[in-house]
């Protein structure tokens, strides 16, 4: 028997798989492949299949940092910013830190601020004397070359200034707001003072 010519003998499924449909009494049976009908029949009624959830491309949203956070930021913005100016030099009309513990040379605004204590340390994290130009091969993928920054540190400050970095890191800091919008207000303040000093513009816009 000859198919009418009204009924198509292929369609596309939702789950995009093209199937030959299904006609009774001249009415169109389902818009569903076989696979897509049984899967129907088996599941729970109000319940639907994952393939049948929209897909959502909306990044899971991020945690809101607490004031504490925002101000310990900003402090460790300030404070990197100043220390890198402090150990920065001109070059083509271009400030560039040399890395601390490679001795590579890098823009300012990619070389990153290195801690000789680690920074989870709360009395050395905003100290100048535990704080210098780090690239980030050596900060990072070599954990900050702690020997050879302590090398570096007592050829330059000396041995009993490293000694009481190392007491001072052990013990109890402060890690409150006011704390830190008193270190961030400290160093933004020190970091104009030194601008204005070198009669440089500022490389953060």
């Amino acid at each position: 028997m000859e198919t009418p010519t009204w009924q198509k003998t292929e369609m596309i499924c939702a789950c995009t798989k093209p199937f030959r449909p299904q006609y009774r009494n001249g009415i169109l049976v389902s818009k569903s492949c076989p696979n897509c009908r049984l899967k129907s029949l088996h599941k729970p009624t109000g319940v639907r299949l994952a393939s049948e959830l929209p897909i959502s491309r909306n990044k899971p949203e991020k945690r809101k940092k607490t004031p504490r956070q925002c101000a310990m930021d900003r402090a460790d913005e300030w404070f990197s910013r100043y220390i890198r100016l402090k150990y920065s030099f001109e070059s083509g009309g271009e400030l560039f830190c040399k890395c601390y513990t490679c001795g590579n040379p890098k823009p300012i605004l990619v070389i990153e601020n290195g801690h000789f204590q680690r920074r989870g340390y709360k009395t050395t994290r905003f100290h100048p004397n535990d704080a210098r130009p780090q690239c980030t091969f050596c900060n990072h993928h070599r954990s900050g070359e702690p020997e050879k920054f302590e090398l570096n540190l007592i050829r330059d400050i000396g041995q009993d200034k490293v000694n009481e970095l190392k007491k001072l890191a052990q013990q109890i800091g402060e890690d409150n707001e006011p704390f830190y919008r008193e270190q961030a207000a400290k160093y933004r303040k020190l970091f104009n003072m030194l601008l204005k000093e070198r009669k440089l513009k500022s490389p953060w816009k």
